[in-house]
């Protein structure tokens, strides 16, 4: 939004401006003489509204008000959606309360820009990270870790604050306003030198004694943001670090293929070598499902003898399954149609309810509907359900073991981040126990467990990702690393090469693999992509997205339906593009990037109903 004034003015001020019939808070992202915008301001369509008053500096640099033009340059949005993105709204609501950012000293006359990958298991990280606040504390300088979760801030912070209390400060969404303001201005005015560990969110706060910039778990994938502008805020921190001159590290026990990739080219350097093998003293053990031709069980006869094992020894177990509710799949036995949800066109998962009922449930929408469901294609009863998720296997081993302890942790059964630490730690606390959990459960789980189960990671493979590998790699390792005496895996493709790698832990071997057939496709890193969404009538969607084909059409546009083509009686389809990482790119990503302006002005162009996203976690 664009507004005028007679008084001095200057970017990262805070104004009161009119928006419709209300007055609002603004802040000053750039400035540009009306004189030199006569022409500009007379071919105008509205009226430039006045500003109401200045209100004075905010607590935002000018490095970050530079960097999150690069990032709406980059995310093909504005500097105030952004912002607005990347920054609490309590930061708004409390900015009177707030002390303004120190300014920056003399910079240095020569700096050298300095990205590093750093790939170790977690205590060899936190060691290193010990080592270097002392370094750097002693130098006078201070250090900012970016996590991409609360639990994972306040893990660190209990880690790296021993002796060092009074300097370490943790930002993230579960402070309440009060205590964010009290922090905040201790962080600001501190003078000896400080940790700040936070979530991305906090990535505006800056000190300029800040040299190091570690963006830790960099493989999560909660650095996405999941509504607009859609962000990747590891992107973000890059850039915000850059544009201070900080020295960046990007940081995890397996770094994303991309940033391994980023390291092959020589444009990431390194403290250590790499470490390219995952160690666990636990034994790993493959069930093959296939050997077992008697009567099925989700738990097979194997896999309940280890669990035994260990509930005698008063052992922990964790059951990870990777779907929720009763079976995830359910087809009509007479035609073959998959039941699907009416709205959008997801499969229906069966779930039981309280009462003992059975019910089918959207993922997608929450439409519900009766488990005495005809197929609505040839009006069959003959209803299959297939698959399996974690309510049918926390039944099952209730019929194993009546006498044990058994909890479940999913979205449907732990529905608030308390109630799923509640029921970690009542887990956790106790000698024997049985745990079964989706994803959901992997980042409350802190201590190491007697044995780790996976039901069955199979349906998995299905999944038309292009990172479902990384997925599957990662998760399995990261079970690993929390077992003590065993980790067990069920399965029917003992034999897959990437499943090969994930259970001897090689990451070299699966790197390889992965890059060599990614660049075969044209998938990340070898290109970048930017896929738009048409959400709506089918006949419109289908003529806008004709006519977006055809304006991109020198960039070899290609067109295909979501894979949910339908959310909502609203149809979806997908646009991508696949460009060279030099032609996308920025100066602070990549030494020789550059945007294609030509291009940038294709995509502003197009309606705002059509959703943009660069660097997209997934192409379905």
């Amino acid at each position: 939004m664009t507004y005028f004034t007679a008084q001095e003015i200057s970017s990262g001020m805070v104004v009161s401006i009119p928006l419709r019939k209300s007055e609002v808070l603004g802040l000053v992202v750039g400035t540009r003489d009306a004189r030199d915008e006569k022409g500009t301001v007379r071919a105008s369509s509205y009226a430039l509204k006045k500003i109401k008053k200045i209100l004075g500096p905010s607590i935002f640099t000018q490095e970050f008000i530079e960097g999150a033009k690069e990032i709406a340059r980059f995310f093909v949005s504005s500097p105030g959606e952004v912002i607005n993105q990347i920054v609490p709204k309590t930061i708004f609501e409390k900015y009177k309360e707030l002390s303004v950012a120190k300014a920056e000293g003399k910079k240095e006359a020569e700096f050298k820009l300095e990205k590093f990958a750093f790939q170790r298991e977690l205590d060899e990280r936190l060691t290193f990270y010990k080592t270097l606040i002392r370094t750097e504390f002693a130098r006078g300088n201070s250090i900012f870790i970016v996590l991409p979760t609360i639990e994972a801030v306040l893990f660190f912070a209990e880690e790296l604050s021993r002796g060092i209390e009074r300097y370490v400060y943790s930002m993230h969404g579960e402070l309440s306003k009060k205590e964010l303001v009290v922090r905040y201005n201790k962080v600001i005015l501190e003078s000896h030198s400080v940790l700040i560990l936070s979530t991305p969110y906090f990535i505006f706060i800056h000190r300029p004694d800040i040299r190091t910039l570690v963006v830790e778990q960099e493989s999560s994938g909660a650095y996405y943001t999941q509504s607009r502008p859609y962000l990747d805020l590891r992107i973000i921190a890059e850039i915000l670090g850059t544009t201070r001159r900080q020295k960046i590290i990007f940081a995890d026990t397996i770094l994303r293929v991309e940033t391994l990739a980023r390291h092959e080219e020589r444009e990431l350097l390194e403290f250590y070598p790499l470490k390219w093998r995952i160690e666990s003293n636990s034994t790993t053990l493959i069930v093959n499902q296939r050997a077992d031709t008697q009567e099925f069980h989700l738990i097979g006869k194997e896999t309940k003898k280890e669990i035994e094992k260990a509930l005698l020894s008063q052992g922990r177990v964790f059951v990870y399954t990777v779907r929720r509710g009763l079976r995830p799949i359910t087809l009509c036995n007479d035609c073959g149609t998959t039941l699907t949800c009416a709205n959008c066109s997801s499969p229906l998962v069966l779930h039981s309810t309280e009462g003992g009922t059975r019910t089918f449930v959207c993922h997608k929408c929450k439409m519900r509907r009766s488990a005495d469901s005809k197929c609505e294609h040839c009006g069959g009863w003959r209803l299959v359900a297939l698959g399996y998720g974690s309510e049918s296997v926390y039944g099952e081993l209730k019929n194993f073991f009546p006498e044990t302890a058994i909890s479940i942790i999913d979205k449907d059964n732990a529905k608030t981040p308390q109630e799923a630490k509640k029921k970690v730690k009542d887990f956790e606390s106790k000698k024997g126990g049985i745990l079964v959990g989706t994803e959901l459960a992997l980042q409350y789980l802190t201590k190491p467990l007697n044995t780790i189960v996976v039901g069955s990671i199979d349906s998995l493979f299905n999944i038309p990702s292009f990172r479902i590998n990384e997925k599957i790699f990662h998760m399995i390792n990261t079970l690993r690393q929390k077992s003590e005496r065993l980790f067990l895996i069920q399965t029917r493709l003992k034999d897959t090469r990437m499943l090969e790698s994930a259970l001897s832990g090689n990451i070299l071997s699966f790197y390889r693999e992965e890059i060599k057939e990614r660049k075969g496709l044209r998938y990340p890193p070898e290109s970048r992509i930017i896929k738009l969404t048409l959400e709506g009538k089918k006949a419109v969607i289908e003529k806008e997205g004709s006519a977006i084909e055809q304006s991109l059409s020198p960039y070899a546009p290609e067109k295909f339906s979501a894979f949910i083509s339908k959310i909502k009686n609203l149809y979806r389809i997908h646009i991508i593009l696949r460009l060279p990482r030099a032609a996308w790119s920025l100066p602070s990503l990549l030494h020789n990037g550059s945007i294609d302006e030509e291009l940038s002005k294709k995509l502003r162009a197009i309606s705002p109903s059509v959703a943009v996203r660069v660097d997209p976690q997934d192409l379905l």
